[in-house]
């Protein structure tokens, strides 16, 4: 096994102790040793639990010209932006959700465009006339 690939299992072993700083430390070994694509967004994600929000922000972007409909790209600067106060469509507070809440655009849209939905297998989305958290898969229809 090569020092980048083991650095990357460290980096997950790190990640699922929730030690964020060293799996910070790896990310940083493995990026030097093998670049960034394969472990970008793990590392965006260790980045943002560990509040650095403007570097989490940066790998993102770059990561969405890469491939703008990465819905895991997309999930973590929504993280990001709700954190530095810096999104446009934050929903008003109601009396299911006393905070307010982030709404992803693309589902805004999903009549129109379902085809981020392959790039979000694992994740959900809340449905906002019944307000329940629903899979997300190929199968999925929302009407």
């Amino acid at each position: 096994m090569n020092s980048y690939a083991f650095d990357v299992l460290r980096t997950s072993l790190y990640s699922a102790q929730e030690d964020h700083k060293q799996a910070r430390h790896f990310y940083e070994k493995a990026v030097q040793r093998g670049g960034i694509h394969a472990v970008a967004l793990p590392y965006a994600e260790t980045l943002c639990h560990l509040a650095e929000f403007n570097q989490t922000k940066t790998i993102c972007s770059k990561m969405l010209e890469i491939k703008p409909k990465n819905a895991q790209a997309h999930m973590t600067l929504a993280r990001v932006h709700y954190h530095l106060g810096d999104f446009h469509n934050k929903r008003q507070a109601n009396e299911s959700n006393p905070k307010g809440y982030f709404e992803y655009a693309p589902v805004t849209a999903l009549v129109r465009d379902n085809a981020w939905l392959s790039e979000a297998k694992g994740k959900c989305v809340k449905d906002g006339r019944g307000h329940c958290t629903i899979p997300v898969s190929k199968s999925t229809v929302l009407a």
